[in-house]
């Protein structure tokens, strides 16, 4: 199609333009838009109106998924990544403390798109072929270890809203996009792990760093969490990693008990929770005795049905006791929060025989 072309010439134009003062100011310009179009096609669907079949229309299909099918069949995240060695050419480096400058950083929009797209194991193993993983992850520990006082600039730039550095927004931004990718990848196992243990690979010490210096922006720790589920997903050795060696499990309570309105995000939390002991029996004690994270399961069941599902399952996993059929109270006046089992048809009833109105009997249990 005339768009696919049209965005392909579009990266093809940068990555081959002069590298030199206005252009390149222009080139990152033109790059963030690009990408954002990219991002919004391969996410969003378009208003659609649904055929009659009289009219002999072709079924409808996901056009976001199609799009994705085409940017990966077009070889766009090897453009992609050519983008950023264009455009950032400076490597960052982990154990280089002294750059402070945002724009060294990967572009967020190039890993906005890079995210919308990274959709099926084929596109993750392109990501990780040409490099990405490593770019985004040298991009966290850059981030991890800026001070709150570095800036885009310099220390002496205005601050901007809420008395915050003027490069922090940006700076949440390209987060939220980099922890964004490495959750998707991560439904991959082989990439997971890598991410997760791995001795250069880990990304678990970076990303608990910014969750403790961001904790007020919910879509990072919603990211967090997120990724911290899909790591623990099936693998037990990374679970107990998490546990054992960073006590990530601390953070996603943190996190759940700070955005207690944020569903999404406690749905992640919980999901971790499960995740991190379902096939680690011994870490359910660490959770429940030690971090308390049945009472911060409970008060989630209360305040959002749209993931009760989820906390059910964690509160089963981690072995909570009197969660069987679960009923969940939640006192809004003293604001304790119980869970009851469901009463079932007949129980609490005499074992023989009630008396009705009318003179007729119910027997709860026939003999």
């Amino acid at each position: 199609p005339v768009s696919y072309k049209l965005l392909m010439n579009m990266l093809d134009s940068i990555i081959v333009s002069s590298s030199e003062g206005s252009q390149m100011d222009m080139n990152r310009r033109l790059t963030r838009s690009t990408c954002r179009l990219i991002a919004c096609l391969c996410t969003f669907e378009p208003d659609l109106i649904e055929s009659t079949p009289d009219e002999g229309a072709p079924p409808m299909v996901s056009s976001a998924h199609a799009n994705v099918m085409c940017f990966h069949q077009e070889e766009f995240v090897f453009k992609l990544h050519q983008l950023i060695q264009k455009l950032y050419p400076k490597t960052i480096d982990r154990n280089n403390q002294a750059s402070t400058d945002d724009a060294a950083l990967v572009n967020s929009y190039v890993v906005l798109a890079l995210r919308a797209m990274a959709i099926n194991n084929e596109i993750v193993q392109a990501v990780v072929a040409v490099g990405l993983l490593k770019e985004a992850r040298n991009t966290l520990w850059h981030v991890a270890s800026l001070s709150d006082n570095d800036t885009s600039e310099n220390s002496k730039e205005p601050e901007g809203e809420a008395g915050k550095p003027k490069g922090h927004d940006d700076r949440i931004q390209t987060l939220v996009a980099v922890v964004g990718l490495f959750r998707n990848v991560c439904a991959n196992d082989e990439v997971k792990t890598s991410l997760c243990i791995g001795k250069e690979q880990s990304i678990v010490e970076p990303m608990l760093v910014v969750m403790n210096k961001y904790p007020e922006q919910a879509s990072l720790q919603e990211h967090c969490c997120g990724t911290m589920a899909a790591m623990a997903l099936r693998k037990p050795q990374n679970a107990q990693f998490l546990v054992q060696e960073h006590q990530a499990h601390l953070s996603v309570l943190k996190a759940m008990q700070l955005h207690p309105n944020r569903a999404a995000l406690q749905r992640q939390g919980a999901l971790c929770l499960r995740n991190l002991v379902s096939r680690s029996p011994q870490l359910k004690a660490v959770l429940v005795d030690q971090a308390q994270a049945g009472q911060v399961l409970l008060q989630i069941a209360a305040q959002h049905v749209s993931c009760q599902d989820e906390v059910y399952a964690a509160l089963r996993d981690l072995g909570v006791e009197g969660v069987g059929i679960m009923n969940v109270r939640h006192d809004e006046g003293t604001g304790q929060v119980t869970v009851e089992k469901t009463q079932m048809f007949g129980e609490g009833l005499e074992t023989e025989s009630v008396t009705m109105s009318g003179g007729s009997s119910f027997r709860p249990v026939y003999d």
